[in-house]
């Protein structure tokens, strides 16, 4: 198996949520980091959704496809919109066939006259198909389409191609980072120094939580989007979320950031926020120093 191979099974494996626990942090930072990987994800999730609308997972597959691929909305779209053109893609062929001879007319068949063939050949007429399959040697379009015509033809399928353009560059842009277990739930300030005497910001992760909530609380809230960037204790971003929303909590105003816990380990890291204004542009807000602890 070469290299590439290898990865293509190893993303395949971790949208199936079947990687081991020691591969998964390896995969999320490569995601957020190294953008060719994650295009390459996405061409994988595809072809996941192709495999199983064709049914050409085994049955492990197919269950973990079906319990762990689609919890997340965008791959349930994703998949109901392929389903529906493979589905408008295909063209059945329906061949009526009649029996010479009717189910109730099988009973005393000896006892009836056989009238000669040539009776046979004048009063039978042949009852044409409702809907016969092409000519060996039509044209694809018309076996495919029933379109006689070659500028309709290629005017369909070029329709066809764009909505599939469109309905991916929405699901891309609306794509939200791959989350899953229990969730822990933390709010921190801005400013907290990491003194001795200081417990601000400071927090340990109980085993088995799968995903830890980031609530960071505004000096400020006058943005209708934020966009958030853990960073570890070197300064490297590990995690990014974009589109998020604040909220009210407790009196305050908040922006919740869900983060892997994996990706947590004991030390230092700091969460930098910015806010979208209007027209587009990114205004760099305050930044969260915090510390999990052991």
């Amino acid at each position: 198996m070469n290299q590439e191979t290898e990865q293509i099974e190893t993303i395949r494996q971790y949208l199936l949520g079947r990687l081991p626990e020691e591969e998964l942090e390896v995969v999320d930072k490569r995601l957020v980091t190294d953008p060719a990987f994650y295009e390459e994800l996405l061409m994988v999730e595809d072809e996941l959704i192709d495999d199983y609308i064709a049914q050409d997972l085994s049955s492990e597959e197919r269950q973990s496809f079906e319990n762990h691929f689609l919890m997340t909305p965008e791959r349930q779209k994703k998949l109901r919109f392929s389903r529906a053109f493979f589905n408008r893609m295909k063209v059945p062929a329906v061949i009526e066939v009649e029996e010479s001879v009717p189910s109730t007319a099988k009973e005393d068949t000896e006892d009836v006259p056989h009238p000669p063939p040539e009776q046979i050949s004048q009063e039978a007429p042949v009852r044409e198909a409702v809907s016969p399959l092409p000519a060996p040697n039509s044209r694809w379009y018309e076996r495919y389409f029933r379109i006689q015509s070659p500028i309709i033809a290629y005017s369909a399928i070029a329709a066809a191609l764009l909505i599939v353009a469109a309905v991916s560059w929405v699901v891309l842009r609306n794509r939200t980072p791959q989350l899953s277990g229990p969730v822990y739930a933390v709010t921190i300030t801005a400013g907290a120094t990491r003194g001795p005497g200081d417990d601000r910001n400071r927090f340990s992760i109980p085993p088995g939580i799968g995903t830890v909530e980031l609530k960071a609380e505004l000096r400020q809230s006058d943005h209708a989007k934020y966009n958030a960037a853990v960073l570890d204790a070197n300064g490297s971003e590990l995690w990014r979320q974009t589109d998020l929303q604040a909220r009210n909590e407790v009196g305050a105003r908040v922006v919740v950031v869900p983060v892997p816990a994996r990706l947590l380990l004991p030390g230092d890291y700091s969460l930098k926020l910015t806010g979208v204004t209007p027209d587009g542009n990114l205004e760099d807000l305050q930044s969260y120093r915090f510390h999990v602890t052991t």
